[in-house]
Formats: C-alpha cells, structure tokens, sequence
C-alpha cells in the first residue's frame, strides 16, 4: 500500500511483521525462490528467496549467473573458502563457487581438500598448500596426525599433520 492505496505497479521487497516478502505487480505470489535484487533493510544486493521470502540463513545459492555464497540471506561477495549446502561443500572465491579450484582452502571448521571446487571427502592423502605438504583424512587436512601417510609419489613421516622433511629414519 502507498499513499493509502494498493500499488498494483508495485514489485520490490516489503517489511511485514519483522519479516522481508518479495512482492509481484503488486501482490506476494509465494512462488518467488532464488536470488533476487532489491533493498532490504537498506541494503541494496542480492537476496536469497524461498516462497517469496528472504530466507535470513548461511548457504549457497544460484541463479542464472551460477552458484553463491550467501550470508544472513544477501550474496556475500567479499567471502573466500569453503561453504556449503544441502547439494555438498564448495570452493568459494569473492563470493561465487569456483568450479575451476583444485587445492586446500579453509572454512570455520578446518582445512579441506577441494577438486574442482567441490570438498573430496574420499581424499586420504598428501597434498600440497601454499604452506607445504599435509596429511589429509576424510578430505581435512588432520593436523594431529603423527605417522606414515602416503600418496603416488611416496611415503612420508608426518608430523602435526605436515610433511616432515628433515626427518631421517
């Protein structure tokens, strides 16, 4: 309603009872799912929308320009490393999954082993970061891990979860 009077013209985001709905020409269609441009709040940005809501969560989401990450409901362009959604793990860089990473990236929860910009929790192996060669488990890089671990070009005596190259034995 504007000026007293329904908006029949109308399509954007309105507040009602502390919540966010898109609406239609107009009217809430419920039908509204994505990511959707507008301002909320007073931010204007991308929004992630269930049943023409803005759904105030952490996740990952698409449109038509690919999938991103999303945190407390808008894309968060600034965010690099890994986040997830009920389709798996991601590689994230400025806000958008990168399909093409292969390597170690973090996220809250540890350091994962990534292929091709998704997590690979089949990964038992040795790899290697920007910070030198790791013992990975379960696609996390397990840095309480003392022992022998391998990969194709080796065995390797691991400590703290990181190649130990002086080690002789």
């Amino acid at each position: 309603v504007k000026n007293g009077s329904w908006a029949y013209d109308y399509t954007g985001f309105v507040a009602k009872d502390g919540d966010w709905w898109y609406v239609e020409n107009g009217r809430i269609t419920f039908h509204c799912n994505g990511l959707v441009r507008g301002l909320v709040n007073g931010n204007d940005t991308w929004w992630y929308v269930t049943g023409s809501k803005v759904n105030f969560c952490n996740t990952v989401a698409s449109n038509a320009c690919g999938w991103w990450k999303i945190t407390n409901g808008a894309v968060d362009f600034d965010y690099t490393g890994v986040a997830n959604n009920e389709y798996g793990w991601w590689y994230v860089r400025d806000g958008h999954v990168d399909y093409s990473y292969t390597g170690i990236a973090p996220n809250e929860y540890g350091w994962w082993r990534i292929v091709n910009g998704q997590v690979d929790f089949n990964c038992n192996s040795v790899e290697c970061n920007d910070a030198g060669w790791v013992c990975i488990r379960g696609g996390k890089v397990d840095f309480d891990f003392n022992g022998i671990a391998s990969n194709s070009s080796g065995n390797w005596c691991i400590w703290g979860g990181k190649v130990n190259f002086g080690y002789d034995g």
